[in-house]
């Protein structure tokens, strides 16, 4: 899923999500929550705050200086943060 405005709630018992922006206008606020998968978030080159939590589950909640709010949990998988390339 690509270019997600606003508010978000993605919840998925088994496989993958990825999300990304190729620019973040600072009004997303994307909650996702995978059980057993991966999740990928791809962002653009701006400033951005990571806060990572736990092992099992794994929680990230990535920050923008525009104010964007994005986080994400994981029960057993891959939490993976990239740029647009």
């Amino acid at each position: 899923m690509n270019e997600l405005r606003g508010d978000a709630d993605i919840r998925l018992t088994g496989g993958s999500a990825t999300l990304g922006w190729t620019e973040l206008t600072g009004r997303e606020r994307i909650n996702v929550h995978c059980g057993t998968g991966g999740i990928d978030v791809l962002l653009p080159a701006i400033e951005t705050t990571v806060l990572d939590q736990g092992f099992l589950p794994r929680a990230k909640r990535i920050t923008t200086h525009t104010g964007s709010e994005i986080s994400g949990v994981i029960g057993i998988g891959t939490f993976d943060i990239k740029h647009w390339q």
